[in-house]
């Protein structure tokens, strides 16, 4: 349905009533009864110099004028009240102020104007709806109490005997009775007219909206549905490939490590380089195989169960293999202190081991320290090295899966970078954190802080058991 361009005419009155209106509201609603506000006080202006000018042609002579001046004062009043929104007045001030006027002043003219038989009661009946158009709900159901209030009134004063004055012949009371009903109903169809329109197009615009917003999110729910169908399918394919690397590929690992340390007392001496060679591959492929597998366990884990562990016997288990690792070498590991963390005893294992492990890898010379400090709230673990340290740059990336210091041909070091990440993201999981320091040419610190459970009373002093592996 095409809507209808608006005329010329229709154009000028719309630009003359925004001329009283200083600030736009970005409310549709407020705007379109500010308008309103406006063209009904030109409107009460036209009806109080038309009855005003019919009461003074057909005023009985020598009968009161009261009426001629209120309708005046009506008249007056009501082209005041644009003025006062041009001024800056508020509406939630001047709209309640207006029909409290409009309806004291329709009181005094039905009071001489014949009571109930004035045409003015009109106005109290419409009076209500106006108010509601305007002002609200609640101000037309406060508008509709007084009117109520009043026609019991005249009513009650009527029963009574009564007897209203007037100023005209009961011929022109009947011509102007007519007229007030017309009148009346003509300006509460005119307001109910403009304000249908912009209120029902404004209705239409915001259920438009409501549904296509609800149409994206039917097609965003479909798509949510989809992923999550694909993911689901993904997780299930990766389980699946990860139990198969498991058995497909530690278990033949397993058997070359075996026969190639039975092999390596059998052969030669100038045979042996090249089965120690295949040694140290398998070792370092399953080294890589267990990070991989590792990091699936930590993904899939929401949580991990904390007890107490004492951390100072993982860090001497740790110091114990990473002995055996750097045999050889002038290369020599200590621990020093102890504490009891809440944390889980596989995966604080682990991240022991895994810290451990990289202190020995890029220590040649010197001395690794495991210091233990136990802590009120938290339990400290330092894995301090003498190595070769990390860049600058370096340090911030260091626990991204896969990152390494020297990459590609220029490598100098052995692994696939897993060691850090797994660490780091175990002691996450175990509401822990991990801080590196490193300076370049003198070593490397990293701290895992886990939270300190209570020690244990002396009678309980039985550990749980600890299984540390190398990532």
């Amino acid at each position: 349905m095409t809507a209808v361009p608006p005329t010329a005419g229709a154009r000028r009155a719309t630009r003359a009533i925004e001329w009283f209106i200083p600030t736009r509201s970005p409310d549709p609603v407020e705007h379109l009864r500010t308008q309103l506000y406006v063209v009904f006080s030109f409107l009460v202006a036209a009806n109080g110099a038309l009855f005003g000018t019919l009461h003074a042609v057909h005023h009985l002579p020598g009968s009161s004028w009261t009426v001629v001046w209120v309708l005046a004062l009506i008249c007056g009043a009501s082209l005041c009240f644009p003025w006062l929104l041009r001024a800056g007045g508020s509406l939630r001030v001047l709209v309640p102020a207006f029909m409290v006027f409009f309806e004291v002043a329709v009181v005094a003219v039905t009071l001489f104007d014949g009571g109930l038989r004035s045409g003015a009661v009109f106005w109290l009946v419409f009076l209500p709806l106006v108010a509601a158009f305007i002002g609200g709900a609640r101000l037309g159901w406060a508008i509709a109490a007084v009117s109520a209030i009043v026609g019991a009134s005249l009513f009650g004063a009527h029963m009574a005997g009564w007897a209203f004055s007037t100023a005209l012949t009961p011929e022109k009371s009947a011509l102007h009775y007519v007229l007030n009903f017309v009148c009346a109903v003509a300006l509460t169809g005119v307001l109910a007219a403009l304000y249908e329109g912009p209120m029902v197009r404004h209705l239409g615009a915001v259920s438009d909206q409501l549904e296509e917003a609800n149409d994206a999110l039917r097609s965003e729910l479909a798509e949510r549905r989809q992923a999550q169908a694909r993911a689901e399918a993904a997780s299930q394919a990766k389980d699946a490939l990860l139990s198969n690397m498991s058995h497909e590929f530690r278990t033949p690992l397993t058997a070359i490590l075996g026969f190639t340390d039975m092999l390596v007392a059998e052969v030669d001496a100038d045979q042996r380089p090249f089965l120690q060679a295949i040694d140290r591959g398998a070792q370092r492929l399953l080294g890589t195989l267990d990070g991989v597998l590792e990091l699936s366990w930590i993904a899939s884990s929401t949580d991990l169960p904390c007890e107490p562990v004492a951390m100072g016997d993982l860090a001497r288990a740790c110091a114990a293999t990473a002995r055996l690792e750097a045999a050889g070498r002038e290369l020599s590991v200590e621990v020093v202190g102890d504490g009891i963390a809440r944390a889980d005893p596989r995966a604080a294992g682990l991240v022991l081991a895994a810290l451990v492990h990289n202190a020995v890898r890029f220590t040649d010379r010197g001395r690794i320290v495991v210091t233990v400090v136990q802590g009120a709230d938290e339990v400290r673990v330092d894995v301090a090295d003498t190595g070769i340290g990390m860049p600058a740059e370096f340090v911030g990336v260091a626990t991204e899966p896969f990152r390494q210091a020297s990459e590609g041909h220029a490598r100098t070091h052995e692994g696939v970078g897993l060691g850090l990440t797994i660490a780091q993201q175990l002691t996450r999981k175990m509401h822990g954190r991990l801080e590196i320091a490193s300076l370049e040419g003198r070593g490397t610190t990293v701290s895992v802080c886990l939270p300190a459970a209570p020690v244990p009373p002396p009678a309980a002093e039985s550990r749980p058991r600890s299984r540390v592996g190398v990532a």
